[in-house]
């Protein structure tokens, strides 16, 4: 009386089981690259519009057209800076990316300088002083604005490994 062991119903569960545990790699590593895809992809678009919120910045600063190409850049200006705090927040929710948050606050505390320059009294005013600020808001804007690119780009171009919140 010996133990009768059916090894073709042994083989076949293992390989069974050898191909569901294939798949579920291949699935996991699929999710994987498509959440890196998706982060390396918001990213660019962020890099992008920091660099036209520069662009506009120095625009709105030399004040050198026509009122109506003066307010369509400022409003330019407001919404590419909502589209950016959307980005940022998105990525900084889903990604742990080191220093964004904290760069994203200096950032959108000299955008939101530039936006309280505009709406004051003085804005069209030429005195020195007045024009030395905006100078240097406009400055900080740009370094603000490079330090949350240079956070971004290495996730945009896939140079570094990082882990999903969730």
């Amino acid at each position: 009386m010996g133990l009768n062991i059916d090894w073709g119903a042994i083989a076949t569960l293992f390989a069974a089981f050898i191909a569901s545990a294939t798949a579920l790699y291949i699935s996991n590593q699929w999710n994987n690259q498509k959440g890196r895809e998706v982060v390396a992809d918001e990213s660019k678009h962020a890099i992008k519009d920091l660099l036209e919120l520069i662009k506009i910045a120095y625009f709105i600063r030399a004040s050198e057209y026509n009122i109506l190409e003066y307010e369509s850049n400022f409003n330019r200006f407001k919404g590419l800076a909502e589209t950016i705090s959307l980005s940022i927040l998105y990525l900084d929710d889903s990604v742990d990316m080191k220093n964004l948050a904290i760069s994203y606050q200096h950032l959108f505390s000299v955008v939101d300088r530039i936006i309280a320059l505009k709406n004051s009294d003085h804005w069209n005013d030429q005195h020195p002083e007045f024009l030395a600020e905006i100078d240097l808001t406009v400055e900080q804007l740009k370094t603000e604005a490079m330090n949350v690119i240079n956070i971004l780009g290495p996730y945009s171009a896939y140079r570094v490994e990082f882990k999903f919140k969730y």
